[in-house]
């Protein structure tokens, strides 16, 4: 093999290689959304966190983090560069928190309830506490006596006692609702916490159903209207289902609130989200935003984790995606309209991380951050290996290819044909293009390939890679002018044949399977 030709296959390899680890970088910049940058790390240590919670105040935001042994209370930026206020080790991690940075009410592990401020440090409020809520201008809390205290700016409090046991208290435009649980009959029971507690509505969940978490948003555009979301989880032959429901009801009393299950949707695929979990809400001057952890599958029909973000306005839920796969995320909140906060988590440790829809945020994440070469050299080591099979079958075309250009030379040499080897050589490399054609529109998935490969969109592509490769594979020989003869026909179809399988191997055998 002439010295010229070697160069030149060792070039067409090395542009193979460029190529693909070009095209896995790109992916790899690419956030999962044209709405949102990707994940963006914060200086804040990676911990046991169970919680996060955020509260915008003068300096920036409060961000608080919880887990079973401490809260630790941060003073963060809008791009979550945060320094730690302060660690409280007697708080509660079952039940609520909040903070403003100055203020702070907590619940200890003996069920005290604490106001703690800069200032004055930590004043019990009451003992005996269940839980409670809190807004900008009202707080809520209640005992284990199932009875309620509301308080509403410097208004004196209310107090009131249920008949059953308190479920929770939830606050919408710091309109007060407390839900009591009827535990025999499952039955829930939402009550007027602003207006003298009367019964709004009731609502009963089947034994095999239970709430992980209720929220309430008000009904954008329509005053007096508001929406109950409620995080449950269905268990059925032992295997347990996420379900996420929804009621919209208004202030009149003993109302009949009908419960639908809501879709969540991925706008980039308009795949289905399942298994739905830490759903947040936020109102903002448009409407309610909805931020989540789902799965969905991806176009390799592998299962991803995902961050999700939305508008919470009809039952069916469509959503871009905040994260890219590879990592699982967890518990997103919204620390702003722009921008929501997760953990990442890393073992038995979580990273806060957040993403943000600010252009520049975007912008950045398109230029590439530290750790893309690093990440894309591993993705493309896998992709790689799926190519693999494609070699393994590489059998399907190659004998048949080989039979045809054998077969042509054994018949033009019986006739005795100078051009013999020549003509040969080049039917060898027209059947091999051909077979590959035949069988990639029809034994092979080529549909799947597209559906994969990042720079195809139609099914047709495919073919063209399969020609550019035939191409390739020949080239060498027509620049360099070799003569093909009998002294090199064996090892020009070895070659050709070698130079086709590492085109295919690297254009398409990393989305084969």
């Amino acid at each position: 093999m002439p010295r010229t030709m070697k160069y030149i296959s060792l070039g067409i390899v090395l542009l193979m290689i460029v190529f693909q680890f070009w095209i896995v970088l790109n992916e790899q910049r690419t956030p999962s959304s044209s709405e949102w940058s990707r994940s963006f790390p914060s200086n804040v240590p990676a911990g046991d966190y169970a919680k996060i919670g955020s509260v915008p105040n003068e300096k920036g935001y409060a961000i608080s983090l919880l887990n079973f042994k401490k809260m630790d209370l941060l003073q963060c930026s809008e791009e979550m560069q945060c320094t730690n206020t302060w660690s409280k080790s007697e708080v509660d991690p079952y039940k609520n928190t909040w903070s403003d940075g100055d203020t702070t009410y907590f619940i200890t592990k003996d069920d005290s309830f604490i106001h703690s401020t800069s200032d004055d440090g930590d004043t019990e409020i009451s003992p005996n506490v269940e839980n409670f809520s809190k807004s900008d201008q009202t707080l809520v809390y209640w005992l284990t006596d199932q009875q309620v205290m509301i308080q509403q700016d410097d208004n004196q409090p209310v107090t009131y006692k249920t008949e059953f046991p308190i479920y929770t208290t939830l606050i919408a435009d710091e309109h007060v609702f407390v839900v009591t649980q009827n535990i025999q009959k499952n039955l829930y029971i939402v009550l007027d916490g602003t207006n003298d507690f009367k019964e709004l509505f009731q609502f009963r969940l089947s034994p095999n159903e239970s709430i992980s978490t209720m929220l309430i948003s008000s009904d954008y555009g329509i005053p007096g209207k508001y929406r109950l979301l409620l995080d449950m989880s269905k268990s059925s032959g032992g295997s347990i289902t996420k379900v996420i429901r929804d009621m919209s009801f208004d202030l009149s009393e003993h109302q009949t609130a009908d419960m639908s299950k809501l879709t969540f949707v991925d706008r980039n695929s308009d795949s289905n989200l399942f298994n739905v979990r830490n759903v947040f809400l936020q109102d903002d001057k448009t409407g309610t935003k909805i931020t989540f952890s789902a799965l969905m599958y991806d176009s390799y029909g592998e299962i991803v984790n995902k961050v999700f973000t939305g508008n919470y306005d009809d039952l069916v839920i469509e959503a871009d995606a905040v994260t890219k796969k590879g990592d699982a995320y967890i518990n997103p909140i919204f620390v702003n309209d722009g921008t929501i906060a997760y953990f990442r988590l890393d073992g038995d440790k979580k990273h806060l991380m957040y993403s943000s829809s600010s252009d520049a945020k975007i912008a950045q994440s398109a230029d590439g951050l530290k750790g893309d070469v690093k990440e894309s050299l591993f993705t493309l080591i896998s992709l790689v290996f799926n190519g693999l099979v494609l070699i393994l079958l590489s059998i399907t075309w190659l004998i048949p290819t080989l039979i045809l250009g054998y077969g042509t030379l054994s018949l033009l040499n019986k006739l005795y044909k100078p051009y013999a080897y020549t003509v040969a050589f080049y039917v060898n490399t027209i059947a091999l293009v051909v077979s590959q054609l035949v069988l990639f529109n029809t034994l092979f998935n080529s549909e799947q390939i597209v559906s994969k490969a990042p720079y195809l969109t139609e099914a047709w592509h495919v073919s063209v890679v399969i020609i550019i490769s035939g191409l390739l594979s020949i080239l060498p020989v027509l620049l360099t002018r070799t003569k093909v003869n009998d002294d090199n026909f064996n090892m020009l179809i070895l070659y050709t044949s070698g130079i086709n399988l590492v085109c295919l191997f690297f254009l398409l055998g990393p989305y084969f399977l």
